[in-house]
């Protein structure tokens, strides 16, 4: 077997209210991995996130983004999980980085903007465990990944039991991420007050969510007929997650997560694009998808909510089907091509 030397990384990410914390939790999960075998790893982002990094990462160090361009030499390898919208940001400093291995992490449904790096980690649910291929741009090579091989989860997922259903669906979560800028939350907490019967209902904020937004959040439903609590900045989320019926979420991550664990859930999209990729891991049993948030009114969702608590056999099929498919650690697959790269440069 060939020879792994210990790599020191960069990590650039970014996160924020309006674009969630999605890429930085990505990152954070991956940077576990590296840290494990014996790596060493910092960070680089566009705002102050030294705790939420801290909480998760004890130690490790976090700079502001731009001075990756004087710090760049101390690196053997530089991570780049960032929002579409920003990649124009670092591409100068693909020219300049020629000397390290560089790595890409995006959406495949956004591969189109990835970086010319090296490698480039296509994350979401494609009806295959692993495809590599490799694309010219310019005079720079990079090896395209993807396929649920490489799908992204953070430590604690591998670390608790897996789901059981229960004969009646009584405790639901409700995330929407990070910082919810489409408001979904409020959208799907009103149209579960229109469920007459009592449940266990349990809403997740993000470090995005304002505390004036949460209060008033939980003074909307201060005469409700449901158990309601309320989670902000969670820690052990998968062993939370893996005590719940059911979930209703947004999409991202949280529905690879939510599957690994074989926890049932229903989707409410952000805009069209999101809701394709929901339909489509819809129609391979993963979740079932609800539609666009600005396109279904509160008693429709209120109406699949009821629905899906109503049919066990379909969340005990979706369970086990998820199961099953997400059963194995993946971060490795990634971590190991990365490290194996590295290595190859003799740096």
């Amino acid at each position: 077997m060939e020879k792994i030397t210990k790599k020191n990384i960069a990590f650039v990410s970014e996160s924020g209210k309006d674009i969630g914390y999605g890429h930085l939790y990505r990152a954070i999960a991956i940077a576990e991995s590296f840290l494990s075998k014996g790596c060493e790893v910092t960070f680089f982002c566009n705002e102050d996130v030294n705790r939420l990094i801290n909480e998760k990462l004890p130690g490790v160090s976090v700079n502001k983004w731009n001075l990756l361009d004087e710090e760049c030499s101390k690196y053997d390898i530089i991570v780049f999980d960032v929002h579409r919208n920003s990649f124009a940001r670092y591409a100068w400093l693909i020219n300049e980085l020629n000397r390290f291995t560089t790595v890409t992490i995006i959406d495949y449904a956004y591969r189109e903007y990835a970086l010319p790096t090296d490698m480039v980690f296509q994350v979401g649910y494609r009806p295959y465990k692993s495809n590599i291929t490799e694309n010219i741009i310019g005079n720079k090579k990079s090896i395209y990944y993807s396929g649920t091989d490489y799908l992204i989860f953070r430590k604690e997922f591998d670390e608790v039991p897996k789901h059981i259903p229960r004969e009646k669906a009584q405790n639901i979560m409700v995330s929407m991420g990070g910082s919810d800028p489409s408001k979904i939350t409020e959208k799907v907490a009103e149209s579960i007050e229109l469920i007459k019967f009592p449940l266990k209902i349990t809403y997740f904020f993000g470090s995005g969510f304002s505390d004036l937004r949460v209060k008033n959040i939980k003074q909307r439903l201060s005469q409700s007929v449901h158990n309601n609590s309320f989670q902000k900045n969670v820690n052990n989320m998968a062993m939370i997650m893996s005590k719940q019926d059911i979930a209703i979420i947004n999409g991202g991550n949280t529905r690879f997560e939510l599957a690994k664990l074989g926890v049932p859930f229903l989707t409410v999209s952000i805009h069209e694009k999101q809701q394709n990729i929901s339909a489509m891991i819809s129609n391979n049993g993963i979740g079932h998808s609800i539609g666009v948030v600005d396109k279904v009114n509160k008693s429709d969702i209120a109406k699949s909510i009821k629905e899906f608590i109503n049919n066990k056999d379909e969340r005990n099929a979706m369970s086990d089907n998820m199961k099953d498919g997400f059963a194995l650690s993946t971060n490795s697959n990634l971590v190991d091509n990365v490290l194996k790269k590295a290595n190859s440069y003799g740096v």
